[in-house]
């Protein structure tokens, strides 16, 4: 049986229904479900699985993620892996100022959320591992300034983007802010955003955002 430890917020509406469930460490790709759930104010439930755990590669977790891979989702009998898919999923259902309005706002989210996935995430990645995250014997200079040179001109186009407003989809935060500050949670906090001035704005909007801030010390706490 998979072990369990519930980090969620106070219940809303009927305490009968079962909590959705978040599985994976909160230092994980998990982190950036669990920082939906507090924006969205949902009760949830934190399975906290890391990917060296037998427990990820039981016949019972790959019932849920056959890729023996955190995060998933399980929201009654409804089951989904991606962290970024997993965020757009609940802020769909349940709506608010988080979730697209109309068609072409939908579009747009979509877009810049694999936009994220594919050209943000992969870079800041590499970079991250070979500044700080992995061992100084197994970094390599060279990798992370080519990850560095990558990122420069992907920087650039969310700075274009933000000229035009706080938000990437206009005035509000939305889950396209959601997605992208996603992929660069951790890595964020290191760079330096001086040369591009817009997205610096954005970058301390979204992540002085309580639901935020509260993600980050549950990630910190769960890292210790």
């Amino acid at each position: 049986m998979l072990a369990s430890a519930g980090i969620g917020v106070a219940a809303k509406g009927n305490t009968s229904v079962p909590k959705p469930k978040i599985y994976g460490v909160a230092y994980s790709r998990s982190i950036g479900n669990i920082w939906t759930g507090l924006e969205l104010g949902i009760d949830y439930e934190n399975v906290p699985i890391c990917w060296d755990d037998a427990s990820i590669y039981s016949n019972a977790y790959r019932a849920i993620n056959p890729n023996a891979r955190v995060p998933a989702l399980q929201d009654g009998d409804f089951v989904m892996w991606e962290s970024l898919a997993i965020n757009w999923y609940l802020v769909r259902k349940h709506g608010g100022p988080l979730a697209p309005a109309g068609l072409r706002e939908e579009a747009h989210g979509l877009q810049w959320t694999l936009w994220a996935a594919l050209h943000l995430e992969r870079p800041g990645v590499q970079w991250a591992f070979h500044t700080y995250v992995s061992a100084p014997h197994e970094r390599d200079p060279a990798v992370a300034a080519k990850a560095w040179d990558e990122m420069r001109p992907v920087l650039g186009v969310l700075e274009v983007q933000l000229a035009q407003g706080p938000y990437l989809l206009g005035d509000r935060f939305t889950v396209a802010d959601l997605n992208v500050g996603c992929t660069v949670f951790r890595p964020r906090r290191r760079w330096d955003l001086a040369p591009w001035p817009h997205l610096k704005a954005w970058d301390e909007a979204v992540f002085d955002r309580p639901a935020a801030r509260r993600a980050w010390d549950i990630r910190v706490a769960a890292a210790s």
